[in-house]
């Protein structure tokens, strides 16, 4: 299954769209990186289009030319605000449910983007599912080297687990107090770390 995808510029929307070929009732809103819509992220789009779910992945510096340097990105990044980027999240969620006739919408983040998609699961009942992903870190980036488990950044000796946590039903997570779930009521939260999310929508 090949997707169909575009460049999206209309109506106050930025990004990048990727569908797949057969009909779908699910979809993804992906908030990126501070780098914005690159290659990753397109690719990223287009692999859950071939899964069967139509992907929108938000610019969220709205059509300016992509940068690679990390330090203007972080400049770009800190002019974000949290109420513009809910306003832009829920636009696009209204386009999925509007425009694409969708039926289920989750919201995807990577990085910069796992904090907003937690903060719009939050405040948006349209959402079905919400994953933040973060990236691991190059080996050039501290946390990185020999002993950092799996390349996580190491944590403090306090906050280091000294017995693997009990697994929770996503059903459990309303009733637990001060869970992003509870606050919404979301079906599936969860957050992921490295490069390899996935996300199911029912």
């Amino acid at each position: 299954m090949s997707p169909k995808s575009q460049d999206v510029k209309q109506s106050g929307l930025f990004g990048f769209l990727a569908q797949p070929d057969a009909h779908t009732k699910s979809g993804v809103v992906i908030l990126p990186t501070i780098f914005g819509v690159n290659a990753f992220v397109r690719g990223y789009a287009e692999t859950l289009a071939r899964a069967g779910l139509a992907a929108a992945v938000w610019d969220h510096y709205e059509g300016l030319p992509l940068i690679t340097d990390y330090e203007e990105s972080k400049a770009r990044a800190r002019k974000l605000s949290d109420g513009g980027m809910h306003a832009k999240v829920k636009k696009w969620i209204d386009y999925m449910v509007g425009e694409l006739a969708l039926s289920s919408v989750g919201v995807l983040g990577f990085c910069l983007g796992g904090r907003y998609v937690l903060m719009a699961a939050a405040q948006d009942k349209r959402v079905k599912a919400c994953v933040a992903a973060d990236r691991k870190p190059a080996a050039s980036q501290p946390g990185a080297g020999r002993g950092r488990a799996r390349g996580r950044y190491p944590l403090p000796r306090s906050r280091r687990p000294t017995r693997p946590r009990s697994r929770r039903h996503h059903g459990d997570l309303r009733r637990a107090p001060g869970d992003v779930a509870q606050a919404r009521g979301a079906d599936h939260v969860a957050i992921l770390s490295g490069r390899r999310a996935r996300l199911h929508v029912p």
